[in-house]
Order: C-alpha cells, then structure tokens, then sequence
C-alpha cells in the first residue's frame, strides 16, 4: 500500500514523452494512485526513446514509475465509455494533448463534469487551451525556440555557436505547478480546472 501525503488519491493520467508524465510521475511518488492510460499497440510514444534494456526504454520508465497502466481506444464508442467510468471514480485528471482533443472524441472537460462534477483537471499544452497557436502540437524544443531560449554551446567563448539547452525549459517547470494542484486541493474549490502551457515558462538560461 502506497504512503504519502496524496494517499487515497486517484489520479488519471491521459500523457505523452515528458510534460505530464513528470506530474503524474510526482503525484504517484506523493502516494496518490496514478492511472496511465495509453494507445493500445504503440502506447506512449515515448516507450521509443532509447537507451533501452531488454527492449524497454528507460526513458519511459524514469518519467512513469509508480503507475498503473490500460490501454485504451479512446476513439471507439467501447474505449470512451470506459474511459468515463474511469473518470466518475477518480479524483484528478491530467493530459498534455492538443486544445480541444478530448472535446473532438466527445469526453472533454464538460462531459468528465458530467459524470465527476468534483474532478480536479490540468492541461499542460504547448501554446494553450485558446488563441490562435492552441491547435498545433508542440514539443520542448519547439517552445525554446518560440521563447529564444537557445543558448551558446559555450556559454562565454568567442567561438560559441547557437545550441539548445541541456536542460528542458519548458517541460519540467510546469508538471511542477501542476502537480501541487491536487496537493493543495483540500483548500480549492472543486471543480478545479487548470491550464498551462510551456511556451509561457520562463525562460531558462545558464550561467557561464
């Protein structure tokens, strides 16, 4: 049995590569109960990412230890229905899709509040739930670019060219403010919806 402060809690984590798994990855490490739900067949597509042992990314575990997994089709009529009973049992939602991809397949926001009208939701996108970039994908190099957040290579040499980032500006701040929603949730109001997008994280830049 799980221990931690978020014990009882019972997370559904609708997440790819880094961004949300890093929240779900924390609220499972808080001793919540963290449902992943994947593709069925390729799953993550971070399960892709090298290095590997016995043919399992290491990348992926780092980022999705402590989780329960289904794979679900979420397109089917099938996959969305259980997809819901899911959601009535649990206490936090959490995805890093696009705007409005849930809100396509027919169980957004609205329709979890539906069957969940307490449901704690967090959206980590690239460019936002509205605007005019909201409906493009986005991944953290991308982001530090739109946010000219490359740095030198070597920071302080003459000879530095452009490079990006060691580190990944946009996808840890926010998992980090995402994660401590459910944390300080006993204080919230509920429902509680919460959107954030990498693109407005700060910048990041090292010191030479």
């Amino acid at each position: 049995m799980k221990q931690g402060p978020l014990k009882g809690i019972k997370v559904l984590d609708f997440s790819q590569v880094l961004s949300a798994p890093f929240c779900g990855m924390m609220l499972a490490d808080m001793g919540a109960e963290v449902i992943k739900v994947e593709r069925p067949g390729a799953g993550d597509i971070s399960r892709e990412y090298g290095p590997y042992i016995n043919e399992i990314s290491l990348y992926f575990c780092q980022y999705n230890r402590g989780k329960k997994g289904i794979a679900i089709d979420m397109r089917s009529e099938e996959g969305k229905k259980v997809v819901m009973d899911l959601v009535a049992q649990a206490d936090v939602v959490i995805e890093n899709f696009k705007a409005d991809t849930l809100e396509k397949l027919g169980i957004g926001y609205e329709k979890m509040l539906e069957v969940n009208p307490n449901l704690i939701y967090g959206s980590i996108s690239g460019f936002g739930t509205y605007g005019p970039l909201s409906h493009l994908p986005c991944m953290d190099i991308i982001a530090a670019a739109r946010r000219a957040a490359t740095l030198p290579s070597s920071p302080g040499s003459p000879s530095a060219t452009p490079g990006r980032d060691s580190s990944f500006c946009g996808d840890c701040p926010w998992p980090c403010s995402t994660a401590s929603g459910p944390a300080r949730a006993s204080g919230w109001t509920l429902p509680c919806w919460t959107a954030l997008s990498i693109c407005a994280s700060p910048r990041c830049w090292n010191t030479p």
